[in-house]
């Protein structure tokens, strides 16, 4: 009766999940690091910087998807910690993060044919650990630390041009899971700055109708997560607490107005590296111990999710 019972569990599990969604394991990175930060040109993953065991890790390198194969990249010119990156056709754009502590507005154009970094203009405001994601010819920067961190920047790719919104985020948060959303932009969890409180708040920007609403809060607490859309569903995996002090591998799915949980990423880890090439999820190096013990724990892990 007990391993019937047992059985029958097991049966409405994974009867819950979608019958060819799945996880594996990807071609390990050349160098574990933790808060790399990633985006995909053509067909391959540009990976960008990030923490080592040994200081710092200027190191940069490309994923060919199709090869299979990583291969290391030119090296950027500065040594920025807590950086983002995003897609502009061809060439990938770098902005703000810590240089040796200090936060800076920098960006930099990295051009993948011709492996060349080149300084471009600069974010009115500096920030490091925000969100940086790209709406058609826009980019939108969002919270962090620094100056202003309420403040919404926004960069038209066309006219070269930056300017700072008057919508300002809602929830101030660093290290939030950031992701594009049925055309809008959502932001999950993250760090409050006013109280370095990790909160499981989960807002959204719709850039044509400039407003910000709120959604269901995430079931946990969580900062430093990673988040995409997948098929119109907004997935959320991994991150940390600093109460109880934890790495988590839980794996949440947002769709018709609620969360569900999924199949738990394989690693429990945190700041992490994602990507969407459209086809598959690649969750890439990260920590695998929360607080201090981050420094140690980098990890050269790629897992790769399919639905």
């Amino acid at each position: 009766m007990v391993i019937g019972l047992r059985y029958l569990i097991f049966l409405l599990l994974i009867s819950s999940f979608p019958a060819n969604s799945k996880w594996e394991d990807g071609i390990p990175m050349p160098q574990a690091k933790s808060g790399t930060v990633a985006t995909v040109i053509d067909n391959n993953i540009i990976l960008i910087g990030g923490k080592s065991i040994v200081e710092g890790s200027p190191v940069s390198e490309i994923f060919d998807i199709k090869g299979n194969i990583w291969r290391p990249i030119s090296i950027m010119p500065k040594k920025l910690i807590g950086t983002r990156i995003v897609n502009i056709g061809d060439k990938g754009l770098v902005c703000g993060g810590f240089n040796n502590q200090k936060i800076t507005n920098e960006c930099w154009v990295y051009d993948v044919l011709l492996s060349l970094w080149v300084r471009t203009d600069s974010m009115p405001l500096a920030r490091a650990e925000h969100s940086m994601i790209r709406i058609n010819n826009k980019i939108y920067v969002l919270g962090g630390v620094g100056e202003e961190p309420e403040r919404l920047m926004i960069y038209n790719i066309s006219k070269k041009r930056w300017s700072i919104s008057k919508y300002n985020l809602p929830t101030v948060r660093y290290s939030m899971a950031t992701t594009k959303f049925n055309d809008s932009i959502v932001t999950v969890g993250g760090v409050q700055v006013s109280s370095n409180n990790v909160t499981s708040v989960v807002e959204v920007f719709d850039p044509e109708k400039k407003k910000w609403t709120r959604l269901k809060d995430l079931p946990q607490k969580i900062a430093s997560a990673s988040a995409t859309e997948i098929n119109s569903k907004l997935h959320v995996v991994g991150g940390k607490t600093f109460s109880p002090l934890k790495t988590y591998d839980n794996h949440y799915i947002y769709f018709n107005n609620d969360w569900s949980e999924r199949e738990p990423m394989p690693t429990p880890r945190h700041d992490m590296a994602s990507v969407n090439n459209g086809k598959k999820w690649y969750i890439i190096g990260g920590a695998i111990s929360p607080g201090i013990f981050s420094i140690f724990s980098p990890t050269d892990v790629v897992e790769i999710y399919s639905q």
